[in-house]
Formats: structure tokens, C-alpha cells, sequence
């Protein structure tokens, strides 16, 4: 995952739409979602088993991203 600490709105979309992590947080400590969303990861991480058949292939080529912000 990855964090940003910003009051300007326009960097932390710079930053949300070019980093290279499945977990990002803006203005919040651990870029954690509630337990309601999925968890999403990139490069190596993985979790479930390795069929590619309907809806489990179309989610194992597909690069998520849960985006966790926090504005004041």
C-alpha cells in the first residue's frame, strides 16, 4: 500500500491515478478499507486459488485499486 499526507486535492489525484499499489490512502494513516471492500493487490500479491475461467479470470487480469481518503 501507499499514503499521501495533502491538503491540495489535484497531487493526491496525481498521485491515486499513478502509483503502483492496490491499496492507497489519502490523509489517513494505513490505507485499510473497511472489511466490506476487497482487498486489492499488484505485482506478487495474490490470495485465492489460480482458475481463470468467468469471473475469476476477468478479476485476475484486472488491476484494482481501493482508494481510502480523508479530507478536513
Amino acid at each position: 500500500g501507499a499514503v499521501i499526507y495533502t491538503s491540495n486535492g489535484k497531487h493526491a489525484q496525481t498521485f491515486r491515478d499513478n502509483i503502483d499499489a492496490g491499496m492507497i490512502g489519502v490523509n489517513v494513516n494505513v490505507p485499510a478499507p473497511m472489511a466490506f471492500f476487497a482487498f486489492a493487490g499488484n505485482k506478487a500479491s495474490f490470495f485465492g486459488d489460480l482458475g481463470t475461467n468467468g469471473t475469476d479470470g476477468v478479476q485476475f487480469y484486472t488491476r484494482k485499486k481501493v482508494v481510502t481518503e480523508r479530507w478536513f
